[in-house]
């Protein structure tokens, strides 16, 4: 969108600046007279005018291409059975008390908050997390900590998020 009042108020910009100039007889080694400066002042007004007209069609181009890479995305399902990603959890433990969990899966809304909802209401405090989104794929990983944690524990938070991404 090219603003008149914008162009309007540049265009004075620059005139009242170089008519400043004109009152001197010689600036700079050559004389200005006011058909030079008005002349100079369109001409880099129709410069900035092109620089915004092709920075709008820029700026279209990459709409168009955003909207037809969503317009490709949208079948989640079938973007994951292409590229071959399957149900992933992963439990870990670290030191004392903490574990690590990766979970990837087909991205659904709502995910991420059911698995925080789910690590606070099993009692324990999620002190790290990470978020990936690709391809209609989702890659959640983060560190939590408990008041337990042995190897039985880490094979059923394993189980239960497994679980609980196969049925969401």
């Amino acid at each position: 969108m090219q603003s008149p009042y914008l162009y309007k108020t540049l265009f004075y910009f620059f005139l009242s600046f170089f008519l400043s100039f004109s009152r001197y007889e010689n600036f700079v080694g050559f004389q200005m007279n006011k058909a030079t400066i008005l002349s100079d002042a369109i001409t880099y007004i129709e410069g900035l005018q092109e620089e915004v007209k092709g920075l709008s069609e820029k700026l279209q181009e990459m709409e168009t291409m955003s909207e037809k890479n969503m317009g490709s995305m949208d079948d989640t399902a079938q973007v994951t059975e292409k590229c071959k990603i399957e149900k992933d959890v992963q439990v870990s433990g670290l030191e004392g008390n903490k574990l690590w969990i990766k979970i990837i899966c087909e991205h659904k809304k709502g995910l991420f908050n059911a698995v925080m909802e789910a690590m606070d209401s099993i009692g324990f405090e999620v002190i790290d997390t990470n978020l990936t989104t690709s391809k209609g794929v989702i890659l959640i990983s983060f560190s939590v900590q408990g008041t337990h944690v042995d190897g039985f524990v880490i094979e059923q938070m394993r189980e239960f998020f497994m679980e609980m991404i196969r049925e969401f």
